[in-house]
């Protein structure tokens, strides 16, 4: 230091010290900022495209119960779907609902939105009497959904509905047990 300069003290001098350090480390700090920004953004667009995934699945399987509500001849505004008096047309539309919840779960695999499927048509397989290919879907549910998730309570207890149509009171009581808890 000259004569009349005084040294920096304190916060003065730290900041100093900063903006020595980034006037010679320009270059790094730049490159950090850029990778930054990059990584961001490839990190948005990721979450978009799976958003994006997500909704139109949901889209598709409300679309599939939409056309299954107007075939059993009920809107959609409906909160029920009610029983058409003809026995086949209700027999058509929840085979039609049931091939095209099939179709779905195969395209979407493992996701949430294809478990929820599945449950809709262990439901319309339980309608038709397909009670075996229901028992064995909804066991399917069961193992996939965490133990402390609702919609595992729900397929536990449409199980048990199955088990005991099919005779087994005991194991019925078990899944309806277990559904409880």
């Amino acid at each position: 230091h000259g004569d009349t300069e005084s040294r920096l003290d304190g916060f003065e001098a730290r900041i100093q010290a900063g903006f020595e350090w980034a006037n010679a480390h320009g270059r790094e700090i730049v490159i950090g900022i850029v990778v930054f920004l990059l990584a961001g953004g490839v990190l948005a667009g990721i979450w978009e495209w799976q958003n994006r995934s997500r909704t139109g699945a949901v889209t598709e399987l409300a679309s599939i119960e939409a056309r299954f509500a107007r075939a059993m001849g009920s809107t959609t505004d409906d909160p029920f779907i009610s029983e058409p008096a003809n026995a086949e047309q209700a027999k058509k539309a929840r085979e039609a609902a049931l091939a095209e919840l099939e179709a779905f779960i195969a395209e979407h695999g493992s996701s949430d939105t294809a478990r929820i499927a599945g449950l809709r048509a262990a439901e319309l397989e339980v309608d038709l009497g397909n009670l075996t290919a229901a028992d064995r879907r909804l066991e399917a549910l069961v193992a996939a959904f965490d133990p402390d998730d609702a919609r595992r309570g729900v397929a536990l207890r449409l199980r048990g509905y199955v088990l005991d149509q099919n005779g087994d009171p005991l194991a019925a009581a078990e899944a309806y047990e277990a559904g409880a808890r």
